[in-house]
């Protein structure tokens, strides 16, 4: 916030079901990748990791499915923020 920068990312899936990537090797419609790629593009802008305001929304499954993506993908954001000792300021999901 001290710097005026910010950025977002819409991810589709947790990762890919291979644990890969799918067959586009930098597809950020994958979490894994999406989050990797949103903090190093603000790491280069110039913000640090220990200054980041981290808002996560989200989540709600909208399709009548056996699989949860919403939630995966919730759960996957969390355990993300977590692993990488991100702090997250505000979540709605």
């Amino acid at each position: 916030p001290r710097l005026g920068i910010g950025g977002m990312n819409h991810f589709m899936l947790p990762q890919g079901r291979t644990g890969g990537w799918g067959r586009d090797p930098e597809s950020t419609r994958f979490g894994n990748f999406a989050m990797e790629k949103l903090i190093n593009e603000l790491m280069k802008m110039g913000c640090s990791r220990e200054n980041l305001e981290i808002k996560v929304f989200g989540g709600g499954n909208v399709t009548e499915s056996n699989i949860a993506v919403g939630s995966d993908n919730a759960q996957f954001a969390l355990r993300y923020l977590e692993a990488e000792r991100l702090r997250c300021v505000a979540q709605d999901l």
